[in-house]
């Protein structure tokens, strides 16, 4: 008998234990592609280059000018002038495009292999 209420002790305590929800999870842009439906912060470089409405998040900014994310890189839509400016992303007075220096976070939800910015 004590036995069976120690059993029912430990299984209740391991349930109990502490992997309940802390939040999104942070990942990187390639990983983020496959959590659809999930709550995400994206970390990892931001560019939307000229004449497109999105910008990208991706692992890594080639060499070219202005820096261009390299594959695999996730499409962000929702994002705010407020939320960029946050950002403190360069910008090229030239042709308008924005990229990150260093590495950002980005809050939000994957719908369909895209960050939607919340």
């Amino acid at each position: 008998m004590k036995r069976a209420v120690l059993l029912v002790l430990v299984l209740v305590a391991a349930g109990c234990g502490g992997s309940g929800d802390s939040g999104p999870q942070t990942v990187d842009p390639g990983t983020a592609i496959g959590l659809n439906g999930q709550e995400v912060i994206v970390q990892g470089y931001f560019s939307r280059l000229p004449n497109t409405t999105l910008g990208q998040m991706c692992e890594m900014l080639d060499e070219s000018y202005p820096p261009a994310c390299t594959s695999p890189s996730l499409p962000v839509s929702n994002l705010t002038k407020e939320r960029q400016q946050k950002l403190q992303l360069t910008r090229d007075p030239e042709t308008g495009a924005l990229w990150s220096q260093n590495e950002v976070e980005l809050k939000g939800h994957i719908d369909e292999g895209a960050l939607v910015v919340d």
